[in-house]
């Protein structure tokens, strides 16, 4: 039995140390797929929340969402 991997022609990876994610984008730009993203630092975990909200509404064709969420003003 192939696995779901193999079937779909892409491989699953997990960023350990993620940091902002730069080296997670470059992976998924070729391809792959993130499985998950481990960051301690709070204000990088949130750009990968925030990358991966932005790759989910690319796929959904909802992209519409993330442009005007983000021309809202940010309070921190």
């Amino acid at each position: 039995m192939q696995s779901r991997i193999l079937s779909k022609g892409k491989y699953n990876f997990i960023d350990l140390f993620a940091g902002a994610g730069g080296l997670s984008e470059g992976f998924v730009q070729a391809g792959f797929n993130p499985i998950a993203h481990v960051e301690m630092n709070p204000f990088a975990a949130q750009t990968l929340v925030t990358r991966s909200a932005y790759y989910y509404l690319k796929q959904s064709k909802q992209l519409d969402i993330y442009y005007q969420l983000g021309n809202c003003e940010t309070q921190i």
